[in-house]
This record gives structure tokens, C-alpha cells and sequence, in this order.
């Protein structure tokens, strides 16, 4: 009779490396699983910021300062310097929003938009997700987005939505 059966004295040894193995494969899968681009602030630098939806007319619609105490609507990307932002760590988990044509100014919350003010740690949490980055205020509760996407449409602030109107690009500058 034949036995297709592993020696004892082999079996316990090889089964311990198969397991210890296993185990180290799925504790590394489940770090790079458990953490989240998301996480992880968006490098400080000059950008453009560009909303995920495209216009009527299929033009890139992007983030556009129109002067202090203004409020800051999307147009047509040009790569403008109106249209060029600086994102700079603040701490840990927020980031200014500065357009880079008069960095002494910061995006700010205005009445249910954006608007730009003098600088006055104004903070903003910007993080990345799968359909694109969302930047909302520091306490996490609300978004900026645009009611529709089309030129010159004021950038808002509201509560989240889930469309990919409070969605954004960050185009490196």
C-alpha cells in the first residue's frame, strides 16, 4: 500500500514556515491596505486646480482668483496666472490655499462660496479619493464644488454630495 501521507517529524516544520509566511504576506497587504491615499496631505507647491466635470462645450474648468475680497469662480483652463494656486502645509492635516499671483492672500469661506481674503490662517483639508481630490474646511464638514459645471460658475461651499462637482484636479504647475 502506498501512502502519499508526509512523514510526521517534516510535516510540523514545514507547516510553521508555510504559516510564519502567510502571515507576514497578509500583516504587509493589510498596511498598504489600511492606508488611505487620502491620508496623506497633498505635496506643498503651485498648481491648478481643475474640477473634475467638464464643461458643456468639453473645456477643463479651472479654479480662477478674480482679485481680493472677490469670489473665486471656475473658467476655461488657460494656465493663467489667475489660474495658478500655492499649497502650503499649515499642520498636520490642513493647507492654505493661496493664489500665486499675491501669496499675502488665502482662500477663505465667504457667504456659501470662495472667496479671497488677506491671510489669516484660513485652513483647508485637502485629500485625494478615488474619483479625484475633495478640499474641504479644517473641521472636515463641508465641501467646495460648483452647482454647475460651466465658465465663470462661483466656486461653493456646501454640504457633501458626492458628485464629482465637489471633485478636483491638481494639475503641478
Amino acid at each position: 500500500m502506498t501512502s502519499f501521507a508526509l512523514p510526521l517529524r517534516s510535516a510540523p516544520g514545514g507547516f510553521f514556515l508555510f504559516f510564519f509566511l502567510l502571515n507576514c504576506l497578509l500583516s504587509v497587504g493589510a498596511l498598504s491596505y489600511g492606508r488611505q491615499e487620502s491620508d496623506v496631505l497633498l505635496p506643498s507647491g503651485v498648481y491648478a486646480i481643475i474640477n473634475r466635470v467638464l464643461s458643456p462645450d468639453d473645456e477643463r474648468l479651472a479654479i480662477t482668483f478674480n482679485g481680493e475680497d472677490e469670489t473665486v469662480t471656475v473658467t476655461a483652463w488657460t494656465n493663467d496666472t489667475t489660474q495658478q494656486w500655492v499649497i502650503a502645509d499649515y499642520d498636520t492635516t490642513t493647507q492654505s490655499v493661496s493664489p500665486a499671483s499675491n501669496q499675502d492672500l488665502q482662500a477663505a469661506w465667504g457667504d456659501d462660496v470662495v472667496t479671497v481674503l488677506s491671510a489669516g490662517s484660513y485652513v483647508w483639508t485637502i485629500r485625494n479619493n478615488d474619483t479625484g481630490y475633495t478640499i474641504q474646511d479644517g473641521g472636515v464638514t463641508v465641501f467646495w464644488g460648483v452647482a454647475e459645471a460651466v465658465d465663470d460658475a462661483n466656486v461653493t461651499i456646501g454640504a457633501g454630495t458626492g458628485n464629482d462637482t465637489q471633485r478636483w484636479l491638481f494639475e503641478s504647475v
